[in-house]
């Protein structure tokens, strides 16, 4: 995990760096001469300190001298990864993990959907009953075109093996946020297994389709859904299903207890 110091409060992010392209005996040998490798930058893991600075104001004062500094999650499947007493405001639990142990002390204000919140419960964590990805709080000057046309695929990191349809835009995630927002707001239509693909143009106004990962389990997907009050939403199997499917109504899909769920008292202490 990544941590980003927001004001005094370490943001944990997922934000690995890339493997350096050499054997292992030659990385043992150059290392020390070689730049650090890129991180990766899916724009869906890294948001999470943009969106606490855009809930703090100038009224909060930066914490400074005080130890140990507060661990604050909140985007993403990396509930399984936190250290102990991390405060969770919108994070998910990984479907991929959900045999392994979680983390002790957790401070659980709000997670992602009540599948996340289900399987805290069934681990004797309590289940805070706020439910939303902090990304559907996102403030930017971006909006949806006045016409927007055609079709924008964002596919989850692991799925770029699918082949795409000539007329339509595939959109690599891990496009840095601005330009990534302005291909989705010109888009009528966003589909692919890129969550925060889809999470984002909800934020946007344009609809949108999750398509069905070949490498992420359904369970993120469904947890999203159902933290907006959409259970059993289709899954496309592929884009040209996605295609027939069309955006999923999105209606009200920001519980208004996410935001005042903010962990502000992080910095008020």
């Amino acid at each position: 995990m990544e941590s980003v110091d927001v004001q005094g409060v370490d943001v944990l992010r997922w934000n690995p760096r890339v493997p350096l392209p050499l054997k292992p005996q030659r990385l043992m040998r150059w290392t020390r001469r070689l730049p650090s490798a890129p991180r990766v930058g899916n724009v869906g893991d890294v948001l999470g300190p943009e969106i606490v600075r855009q809930h703090l104001d100038e009224t909060v004062a930066p914490r400074r001298g005080r130890r140990p500094r507060p661990s604050l999650a909140v985007v993403g499947s990396v509930i399984h990864m936190l250290p102990g007493g991390t405060v969770v405001w919108g994070a998910g639990v990984n479907g991929k993990h959900v045999e392994l142990p979680l983390p002790e002390r957790l401070d659980i204000r709000a997670v992602r959907g009540p599948l996340t919140g289900r399987h805290l419960a069934a681990q004797g964590i309590r289940d805070p009953g706020v439910y939303g990805d902090p990304a559907l709080l996102l403030q930017t000057d971006v909006a949806r075109a006045p016409t927007p046309h055609g079709v924008v695929h964002v596919p989850n990191l692991n799925d770029f093996h699918r082949p795409a349809l000539d007329d339509v835009t595939t959109v690599d995630p891990r496009t840095p946020l601005l330009p990534f927002l302005r291909q989705l707001a010109r888009a009528e239509l966003v589909v692919g297994s890129s969550l925060h693909g889809v999470i984002l143009a909800e934020r946007l106004g344009v609809p949108a389709r999750v398509i069905r990962s070949d490498a992420e389990p359904s369970f993120k997907y469904e947890d999203y859904y159902e933290g907006t009050g959409r259970a059993n939403v289709r899954l496309a199997a592929d884009i040209h299903h996605a295609l027939d499917l069309g955006g999923v109504d999105s209606g009200s899909t920001v519980d208004a207890t996410l935001a005042a769920a903010f962990p502000r008292d992080l910095w008020e202490r």
